[in-house]
């Protein structure tokens, strides 16, 4: 069991810093007026997100927003919303 957990958070380690990775990239080619790939590569880092938990996506909108992409950065915040929403009072950190 604690070899699975251990696996479990591993692989999400691995998954935040290609993301991370990615961002990166983006911001590069973004820098480098390379607009057209650099939305593509910004596109790409949101449809990979797709399991991401809510605080997750909230991280990930934090970076879109420091990195002016709004309209990516207001998707990943609407996804962190909603799912904080489907956890309910515990997802709210309110005590049932």
């Amino acid at each position: 069991m604690k070899t699975g957990w251990l696996l479990f958070v591993l692989c999400g380690c691995v998954q935040a810093a290609s993301r991370r990775k990615d961002l990166a990239e983006a911001q590069r080619l973004q820098a480098a007026g390379e607009f057209a790939k650099a939305a593509a590569a910004y596109q790409s880092i949101l449809d990979r997100a797709k399991g991401l938990a809510p605080l997750e996506w909230n991280d990930l909108a934090l970076a879109l927003f420091y990195a002016s992409r709004y309209r990516e950065a207001e998707t990943a915040y609407h996804h962190a919303l909603e799912g904080l929403e489907r956890m309910g009072a515990a997802g709210r950190g309110i005590a049932s």
